[in-house]
């Protein structure tokens, strides 16, 4: 009897112990809305007061956009960025490569990036963030929004094209002797003029931007003073290498691994049907929780092949997410292979194209033969009566 009470007394203690945590939890979310509410207050304050602006999305909990009439302003605080990659910035050191870009430093608060980027019009009108835009071949969104929507149609092959235009992105900046840091599918924005029209890529994230010593491009080194992705910020330390998501050790290895998880994500969101949308982010959570603190597990071991990826993407992709850093590609071959991808795309479509008129062409004259005989037996019977 004793025994029971005892087992009674303990079963109501932990269904206390986890309505505590239930309700800590909620509180915790509470307390996270607030804030958010809070910075999306400050940040309409520090926008310039003007009728132009549309809307105000935040991207993360460092970036935001504001659609204004004619441009996308993004707005990003650079957190723990060092001095010097803020002076080259300041001084157009990657105007060639970065959209327009400027660095605002005030005592006061947290220095600042903003990146603008044009909006498209057509006649006048401004297309925004649209998947109307799909009708008459315009696109002006991010990466993750036209995967998500299908905007550039249901054939993978533009989508492989926006990765390549990523990828050239980063060769660009190795060459420079600059690192990305970090790089996902809402800070990449996609603009293309016309249904025939070439695809632009405009990365519009500069937070994780760094200047590594080009002589030393085979070796990861801590620099304590560079910034480290946030232990918050499970979706950003699931993507990148494990040696940043641990040590903070940045180097072109690392970017190559990164990019490696931004093309598993993008094509992941083209197979994500049209009802299970807005799903999808929570669904890269649950990922990012179960892949944390399994480094020395492969890679593929928890992003299998998604369904429309060619097999040689899939292997792209494992090339670059390689355990070891040295092992993984460089960022010139990643742009090579991606372009072979898409020849290997398009050259697939074509046969499949021409496999089509084959099949439509043999159709038509096994009919036209077929009623070539039905109207000479019908002569013959007649001839016969």
């Amino acid at each position: 009897m004793r025994r029971s009470r005892r087992c009674m007394g303990e079963k109501e203690e932990h269904e206390a112990d986890i309505q505590e945590e239930e309700e800590e939890e909620e509180e915790e979310e509470q307390e996270k809305k607030e804030e958010q509410r809070r910075r999306r207050k400050r940040r309409s304050e520090d926008l310039p007061h003007s009728s132009e602006v549309l809307n105000v999305v935040d991207i993360s909990d460092t970036l935001t956009k504001s659609i204004e009439e004619h441009i996308y302003r993004f707005r990003e605080k650079l957190g723990n960025m060092g001095r010097d990659e803020r002076i080259k910035l300041k001084t157009g050191a990657l105007k060639h490569i970065l959209p327009y870009m400027s660095i605002k430093e005030n005592p006061k608060e947290m220095p600042h990036a903003e990146c603008i980027v044009e909006r498209l019009s057509k006649g006048g009108n401004e297309l925004g963030d649209q998947p109307k835009s799909q009708v008459d071949g315009y696109v002006d969104g991010s990466l993750e929004k036209i995967t998500l929507d299908k905007v550039l149609g249901n054939n993978i092959r533009p989508y492989l094209e926006c990765l390549y235009q990523a990828a050239l992105l980063l060769e660009k900046l190795h060459i420079e002797s600059w690192l990305i840091g970090d790089i996902s599918m809402p800070v990449l924005h996609i603009q293309r003029g016309d249904r025939n029209g070439a695809l632009n890529v405009f990365l519009v994230s500069v937070a994780y931007l760094q200047v590594y010593d080009s002589h030393d491009d085979n070796e990861n080194t801590v620099d304590e003073s560079k910034t480290t992705p946030q232990t918050g910020d499970k979706l950003l330390t699931s993507r990148a290498a494990p040696e940043v998501a641990q040590f903070g050790m940045f180097s072109p290895g690392s970017d190559i691994y990164c990019f490696g998880n931004l093309m598993w994500h993008t094509l992941m969101a083209f197979d994500c049907p049209s009802n299970m949308k807005s799903t999808f982010k929570k669904e890269l959570m649950e990922n990012a929780n179960f892949t944390r603190g399994k480094v020395s597990e492969k890679w593929e071991m928890s992003h299998l092949k998604p369904k429309c990826c060619p097999h040689d993407v899939y292997q792209l992709m494992k090339d670059c997410t390689q355990p070891n850093s040295m092992d993984r590609i460089s960022a010139n071959r990643l742009a090579q292979q991606l372009k072979r991808g898409l020849w290997s795309e398009l050259s697939l479509l074509t046969m499949k194209k021409k496999a089509a008129v084959l099949c439509s062409c043999v159709k038509f004259e096994y009919n036209v033969l077929w009623s070539s005989l039905d109207f000479l037996l019908i002569y013959l019977v007649l001839t016969e009566m």
